[in-house]
């Protein structure tokens, strides 16, 4: 899901977009998209990566696509002063607890919101930027598989060595 957030956001016009992953699998998967910095969170230090690429201001908006506390509750350490987070993420249910100190949030005045589904009208928005060529979904398209290989793809999810698989109910042109 990171991966067509950061589509989305170069599509509405983000100066830049940075990725911070801690998954070599998934970091490497992630090269394939242009116009993106990756951070690796296990060999760089995010915050400093960070306030070089803003003048120490901080990231406009941080959006938290990985299902860890971690990554939670370090996204407000991120947001610049009058910044958002949106929780794209969540934890399992009867452990979703995370920490923050309020005070971030109130002096910085961060908006922390919470993100969930998508409507009709979401959908409809995805189809418009894809068909106008704003969101590359071509780099974000890891898999193409057949139907029948359905287990092979849900595999691939499963062990996170993929991005998004692509199912083709009646065969598959191009497989990867």
């Amino acid at each position: 899901m990171g991966a067509l957030h950061a589509e989305l956001a170069k599509a509405e016009g983000a100066a830049e977009v940075i990725i911070m992953g801690r998954s070599e699998t998934r970091l490497a998967l992630l090269r394939r998209l242009h116009k993106v910095l990756l951070v690796d969170g296990t060999r760089q230090d995010v915050a400093a990566v960070l306030a070089e690429r803003t003048n120490g201001l901080g990231a406009d908006v941080v959006i938290v696509c990985a299902p860890t506390r971690q990554a939670m509750e370090q996204a407000l350490q991120y947001a610049r002063k009058g910044g958002a987070v949106s929780l794209f993420a969540s934890l399992p249910k009867g452990d979703s607890e995370i920490t923050c100190d309020s005070r971030v949030i109130h002096y910085g005045e961060i908006r922390v919101a919470g993100s969930s589904d998508s409507r009709p009208e979401h959908v409809e928005t995805a189809i418009r930027l894809m068909a106008a060529g704003k969101v590359n979904t071509q780099d974000v398209i890891t898999h193409r598989i057949k139907l029948a290989d359905i287990h092979r793809g849900l595999d691939l999810m499963k062990n996170r060595q993929c991005l998004k698989v692509l199912v083709y109910p009646n065969g598959v042109e191009d497989e990867a």
